[in-house]
């Protein structure tokens, strides 16, 4: 599963469009741009989809309608960034004025997970996967999937709800 880099190209063309228009749609414009590159670029925590959630410029049913995420609309953010967030923070107030560990911070932010190296569509998945040597390559749905009693892990899925829409389902078997 990783972030469909053509759902979001396809929506940031959608509402260039219409905030061409209308400026009605700033706000939509200003999310689908952070979704688009600041989850590759971001430095820090958060980066600007935290500030945008934090805003009072923001649209509440269009940050639900991307993330599937009630508690992003309303500003508040995943539990195990709060964990990291408050860890950090002790050790900024201790060593954050010496530059080898603000470096050091960064590395570590780069590596945790939080961002994406790469955007992948469903074209460019498939393609690596067969170089990677993969067959019966096919793409899923988040309640999908040919491993058995997929449902029983619980994993994309928040109950009946897909927990990130707008994601790219690829499965296939190592030859």
């Amino acid at each position: 599963m990783v972030p469909d880099l053509e759902d979001v190209c396809k929506e940031y063309l959608r509402i260039l469009e219409s905030v061409k228009k209308n400026r009605d749609y700033q706000a939509k414009y200003d999310y689908i741009m952070i979704e688009l590159i600041d989850q590759m670029t971001r430095m820090y925590s958060g980066g600007e989809m935290q500030k945008y959630w934090d805003s009072e410029n923001k649209d509440e049913e269009y940050i639900l309608e991307r993330t599937g995420y009630p508690e992003a609309a309303k500003g508040k953010m995943p539990f195990s960034t709060f964990m990291r967030l408050g860890v950090n923070f002790v050790a900024k107030k201790i060593l954050g004025w010496i530059p080898w560990y603000q470096k050091f911070q960064l590395g570590s932010f780069m590596m945790s997970g939080e961002t994406h190296k790469w955007m992948y569509d469903e074209y460019g998945l498939f393609c690596l996967m067969e170089q990677a040597g993969f067959g019966d390559i096919k793409r899923k749905k988040a309640d999908d999937s040919s491993i058995s009693n997929w449902s029983s892990y619980s994993l994309e899925m928040d109950g009946e709800r897909e927990y990130k829409p707008h994601s790219l389902y690829i499965e296939g078997v190592k030859n």
